[in-house]
């Protein structure tokens, strides 16, 4: 059978048609099922390429645009991005990896990115100039890409960075996608990267390599665990060690360190002591400030009964993170191994001050109190610790005879009216109280600030002062009015006064307080007031504007109407009329004669509104919110342990 036979495909150059059919035949002979088939369909694969690159370099015309048009048909693909949470460290003993002899992992040399014939060079060389379809100015310029946010320690360890490269043109186009992941392939094998678990999470969704090392001839399902392709897929599987905390140095060699700290964290889950200790030494006299790191150096020397060792790496792990708890129960737990009961029982009692729960630390504290000969403490440490603790997690030996025996010594339904009961009881009444009086209040106060819409003047008549209204007013208009107040809260304690004239006297009346514009409303004049930075005029004619309404006192109505029935004794408009406004004053009185001049004055209702916010504030703030969130939380406690005291009375606990 000859590779195109396998292939199924007649004789081609068109590299293209050679990949969809390989894939076409990768359904027919998987790996996993047909391995024989597998390795000559790969071997076909490969002949048939080197064949199609072969004659490719010897066509003089190459279709340039045509294949640029076939490369822009291309569907699109975007990257799914994976969120992580936080690397939890507390599980060290990984199981599943097991040293397969005694060989110690010497870290290998460092290899320079920027050395001259370098893998990145290499890449280019060995990948890029193979194939006529790449495309030059694109491929290699994103590789370089990723060379320099690698090369770059705080952008290597930012999902953000990483992101914004991931998302580029470049890797919508298949074509170009399939070379990109060739060539990190060819940069995984040359060099291990280190790079956060997220990071990796991020390449492989994009690029989907774990199926690619799966396919290569090179990988093996027995794999050695030392390889590169195993470190890549523990990288996917298997809780990694923190970055960020690398940050706080510059005058550090970052490949080295990490390198460093990863033959320390494999050789300690296979429990290979000695190599685990001299790597994390080495990586320990680089950068002492990293609290993995002195996680792994303390749990090493735990194993190893170099008990002052880990306490002075936990203590210096404390001073970088006093607020996480794993140092701190460290220190219990060596302290325990030693002997020194009583300062394991202070340590503990200190965590459970800050972590109250903490089932581990519930359990070494009932440890003690029995080695101290307090029995009946402990069982009742025990019996906390079961209500903490996961119902599925194995504790102690002696557990199991203690919950046993507590329950042999429960007393008949007269203990249902105990003190815990009780408690928890008026702690629920007196909670769903106050969570009932929240929702009320919360509710009335929504209900008061939504505003009553009027539609007639009758219900402008009829309306509340204190209710928020709404009402539709149209054909605003500006009648040079300001209130000034007189230094008490109401309208009647000021006094109202031409504005032009007040700017020209600012000296005397200051800021005014509200300004006075008049409406339309249901074919009635209505008075608008608002605040001098409101810009009133800019509503639009027919939209409803908010506030409260109030009655119209005779001071405003004496003002308002002395402004409409003016008129300059100049032509309106001139700057002489302008002028002549700056000297009128409504507090002092206009000129006698202006009857002889004045304008009609239209029907004004008695009511005005005021435009505003509403008087009471929204209950919805954060510590509404956190308050009322703390009360549930209270109830739901309460309730929880008056259910759990229930059936333990009961003996179905």
């Amino acid at each position: 059978m000859t590779i195109w036979e396998r292939l199924g495909i007649s004789r081609t150059a068109d590299i293209k048609a050679i990949k969809r059919a390989y894939a076409k035949q990768l359904k027919v002979y998987h790996p996993e099922d047909d391995p024989r088939g597998y390795q000559a369909l790969r071997e076909a694969f490969d002949a048939a390429l080197s064949s199609a690159k072969r004659e490719a370099s010897r066509e003089e015309v190459v279709e340039y645009e045509e294949l640029q048009d076939d490369d822009e048909s291309k569907s699109d693909i975007e990257p799914q991005t994976l969120l992580v949470p936080r690397i939890n460290l507390s599980q060290l003993n990984h199981e599943h990896i097991q040293p397969e002899d005694n060989e110690q992992l010497m870290p290998p040399p460092r290899i320079p990115l920027h050395a001259n014939q370098s893998i990145w060079q290499h890449v280019f060389e060995t990948e890029g100039s193979s194939s006529p379809e790449t495309d030059y100015n694109t491929v290699p310029e994103f590789v370089e890409a990723i060379i320099a946010l690698y090369e770059h320690f705080p952008s290597r360890i930012s999902k953000d960075k990483w992101l914004e490269l991931l998302n580029s043109s470049v890797m919508w186009n298949i074509d170009f996608k399939l070379q990109i992941r060739n060539q990190l392939m060819f940069i995984l094998e040359d060099r291990k990267l280190f790079l956060p678990t997220e990071i990796w999470l991020l390449l492989e969704s994009s690029l989907d390599l774990e199926n690619t090392i799966q396919e290569s001839i090179d990988f093996d399902d027995d794999h050695n665990p030392n390889s590169i392709w195993s470190y890549y897929l523990r990288q996917l599987k298997y809780p990694g060690l923190r970055y960020e905390f690398l940050l706080q140095t510059d005058d550090l060699d970052y490949d080295q360190f990490l390198q460093l700290r990863d033959q320390g964290y494999a050789a300690l889950s296979q429990n290979d002591l000695k190599q685990a200790e001299t790597c994390l030494k080495r990586a320990f006299a680089l950068f002492a400030d990293d609290p993995d790191l002195l996680r792994l150096l303390g749990e090493c020397c735990i194993r190893t009964a170099q008990y002052e060792a880990a306490l002075a790496y936990f203590d210096q792990l404390i001073r970088l993170l006093p607020e996480e708890i794993d140092g701190h129960l460290y220190k219990a737990r060596i302290w325990y191994y030693m002997g020194q009961t009583s300062q394991t029982a202070e340590q503990c009692q200190y965590i459970l001050s800050k972590w109250p729960k903490n089932s581990d630390t519930v359990i070494l504290l009932s440890h003690c109190r029995m080695s101290l000969g307090n029995p009946g403490e402990a069982e009742e440490l025990l019996n906390k610790a079961v209500q903490l603790s996961d119902r599925n997690q194995s504790t102690s030996e002696e557990q199991p005879n203690l919950v046993k025996a507590n329950r042999a010594n429960r007393r008949n339904w007269k203990l249902l009216f105990n003190k815990n009961i009780l408690l928890h009881m008026i702690i629920m009444l007196v909670t769903s109280a106050l969570i009932i009086g929240c929702i009320n209040y919360y509710w009335n106060i929504s209900i008061q600030n939504t505003p009553f819409i009027v539609t007639s003047l009758k219900d402008l008549e009829l309306i509340n002062e204190q209710e928020y209204t709404a009402l539709s007013v149209t054909n605003l208009q500006d009648i040079n009015i300001n209130h000034y107040a007189g230094g008490v809260n109401s309208f009647d304690s000021g006094f109202y006064e031409n504005s032009a004239y007040a700017f020209r006297h600012f000296d005397e009346y200051g800021n005014p307080t509200y300004r006075v514009y008049l409406g339309e409303f249901n074919g009635q004049h209505i008075i608008v007031f608002a605040d001098p930075a409101t810009d009133v005029l800019s509503i639009q004619s027919g939209t409803a504007i908010k506030g409260y309404v109030h009655a119209v006192s005779s001071r405003l109505e004496s003002a308002v109407t002395h402004m409409l029935r003016w008129k300059p004794s100049n032509p309106e408009g001139t700057p002489e009329a302008k002028l002549e406004l700056y000297n009128k004053s409504i507090a002092i009185g206009f000129d006698t004669d202006y009857e002889s001049n004045s304008a009609p004055v239209p029907e004004i209702n008695q009511k005005y509104i005021e435009i505003s916010d509403p008087k009471t504030k929204s209950p919805v703030n954060k510590f509404n919110i956190a308050t009322l969130g703390l009360i549930i939380a209270i109830w739901i406690r309460s309730l929880y342990y008056l259910v759990f005291e229930c059936r333990k009375i009961r003996g179905t606990l």
